[in-house]
């Protein structure tokens, strides 16, 4: 390992390596991005939403194909709406906002390996298998929410780990949970109960007594709290038991809109695709099981075993 070590470039900065990690990302990421139409379901629905936003200027309450859109927040179809308005409407505008999002979460994750282990070696090569991981290229290329919801949650544990020399990164904090909440719903309460879990085996609770987390907590969570409102206010009763309910805590158990899967199906979905770097996966858990009294450590347990735990339980493909 040290040998390797020696092969990076010692003249870099870090600035250099992360805007590296960003133009190779952006680069792949945006490589004939609007050569393929759209899929039938997931870019087609975020498509035909921004579309109808674009049109109509009812930012608000999106709709689709005319009817009231309660599924999932706004801002990936807010942004894909705004890439419409400054550029037109087509494939490559449309996947504009999720790819840029995603490739950006190649060079937070660099940063988040140099908080964890304060060597370059093993932030260079996460951010690598990143940038070439299968499932990651290929679904943060598409006009889809996951890639998006994962550069967020990269955002929060980085700004997690910067408050241990700064408490102002705490601001982030409250931040990345509101973009997560606007993007993804619920799925804001799994991602935040990892890194209160982390919090806590980081011994860093003292975190929350902070004024900066409150306030990031307060500017992150206005936004969201008043679009839930408005939408409240507008749909009634029937948005909760849409937006909540079938479309979040049903997923657990039941198939959404006639798509079905069985127990496990996300699980086996990331480890099909993750060759050739899924071999390495193993041997790091048992790697993170030694070293599980250090932060690094404690972090990749939590978030493997909670989100993995988590999305095998969905039986839905949705």
């Amino acid at each position: 390992m040290s040998k390797l070590a020696r092969t990076l470039h010692p003249s870099l900065t870090e600035t250099q390596y992360f805007l590296g990690f960003f133009l190779l990302a952006v680069f792949l990421w945006f490589i004939s991005l609007g050569d393929l139409p759209l899929r039938d379901w997931d870019e087609g629905t975020r498509g035909l939403i921004a579309r109808e936003i674009y049109r109509s200027g009812d930012w608000l309450y999106p709709k689709l194909q005319g009817k009231p859109y309660l599924l999932k927040p706004p801002l990936m179809d807010w942004l894909i709406a705004l890439s419409y308005k400054l550029w037109g409407v087509g494939e490559f505008t449309t996947r504009l906002p999720g790819a840029f999002s995603s490739a950006c979460g190649v060079p937070l994750l660099y940063f988040v390996g140099r908080e964890l282990f304060r060597q370059r070696l093993p932030a260079v090569l996460a951010a690598s298998v990143y940038l070439t991981l299968l499932p990651v290229v290929r679904h943060g290329r598409l006009a889809m929410l996951d890639g998006m919801v994962v550069t967020f949650f990269l955002l929060l544990i980085g700004c997690l780990l910067k408050t241990r020399q700064d408490r102002r990164w705490a601001v982030g904090i409250g931040i990345s949970l509101g973009l997560i909440a606007f993007t993804k719903g619920i799925l804001v309460l799994l991602l935040g109960a990892i890194a209160f879990l982390f919090l806590l085996a980081d011994n860093q609770l003292v975190l929350l007594r902070s004024r900066y987390f409150w306030i990031g907590i307060l500017f992150g969570t206005t936004p969201v709290i008043a679009w839930y409102i408005a939408q409240w206010q507008h749909y009634g009763a029937t948005f909760w038991e849409v937006h909540i309910q079938a479309q979040g805590l049903a997923r657990v158990s039941e198939s959404v809109e006639g798509n079905s899967g069985s127990p496990g199906y996300y699980v086996w979905e990331l480890l099909k695709y993750s060759l050739p770097w899924l071999f390495f996966w193993f041997g790091g858990l048992v790697l993170a099981w030694k070293n599980r009294r250090k932060s690094w450590g404690s972090l990749v347990l939590i978030g493997t075993v909670g989100y993995l735990g988590s999305i095998s339980l969905r039986g839905t493909t949705a």
